[in-house]
């Protein structure tokens, strides 16, 4: 049988991890992201320069 305070202290705990879990995701999601950024810009560059190197042959 649970007394109410062990239910309280268990639930208090539940949320506590469930509020590390979260926090924890999200801080690893950002590093992620920011990373990608990057490699994303490198690639719009790279696409963009070879569209344009494209059109440049297309027109000659």
């Amino acid at each position: 049988m649970t007394t109410p305070n062990s239910t309280n202290s268990r639930a208090s705990q539940g949320e506590e991890n469930r509020y590390f879990l979260v926090n924890t995701v999200a801080q690893q999601a950002k590093v992620i992201l920011s990373h990608d950024n990057t490699t994303m810009l490198s690639n719009h560059t790279a696409i963009r320069e070879a569209l344009q190197q494209h059109k440049k042959r297309r027109a000659e």
